[in-house]
């Protein structure tokens, strides 16, 4: 594989060519066909269909529904996102600055008050993004694995929130705008 260094006005990039334009998708899990979320309705639980926003390389990200509005056969109530931020649930596209790096679950909206449990899957370019461990966080637990989530929290938490971190290996366009010279000629020796 050939790596490009590329400079622009206001950044260094450094990519490897072949496919740059890659996704992280939430989708059905296949062996329940569920992209859904349990509000905490204590005497009749509701499941509904999340909305939900991935993570690209290229903007724009991969989306289902928006969050609060109605659509055929109802309203998406909860929303769910990957982002490369902990503290911003919309930072959904760019490179990224790491091969080991983090992404994070966002339960961003809430239109049906708070939730109880969801369950899904993230489906990606493994040859761009191999994701090692999901970390569930702020009393998320997760009965899935890396790639199916199945969380359950207790509370009933309202977004926005981070439920958990994913660690991810990551072989796509490396973002080096922050490093200086020196450290990129280190990566290099």
């Amino acid at each position: 594989m050939r790596t490009s260094i590329v400079a622009l006005p206001a950044a260094l990039l450094l990519f490897s060519t072949g496919a740059l334009a890659s996704s992280i998708c939430i989708v059905p899990y296949p062996g329940s066909g569920y992209n859904v979320t349990v509000d905490c309705d204590p005497v009749n639980p509701q499941v509904h269909d999340n909305a939900w926003i991935g993570y690209s390389l290229t903007f724009p990200p991969c989306e289902g529904g928006i969050c609060g509005f109605v659509r055929e056969g109802g309203i998406n109530e909860y929303g769910w996102s990957i982002s490369a931020s902990s503290t911003d649930p919309f930072v959904n596209s760019g490179t990224l600055p790491e091969v080991v790096t983090s992404l994070y679950l966002w339960l961003h909206c809430t239109a049906g008050g708070g939730m109880a449990a969801a369950e899904f899957q993230i489906e990606m370019d493994d040859s761009v993004f191999i994701p090692v461990a999901f970390t569930p966080q702020n009393g998320f637990l997760n009965a899935g694995t890396v790639t199916h989530i199945l969380v359950a929290v207790g509370g009933c938490p309202t977004g926005p929130v981070v439920a958990g971190t994913w660690t991810v290996l990551y072989f796509g366009p490396v973002s080096v705008e922050s490093e200086s010279w020196g450290n990129i000629k280190a990566m290099y020796r």
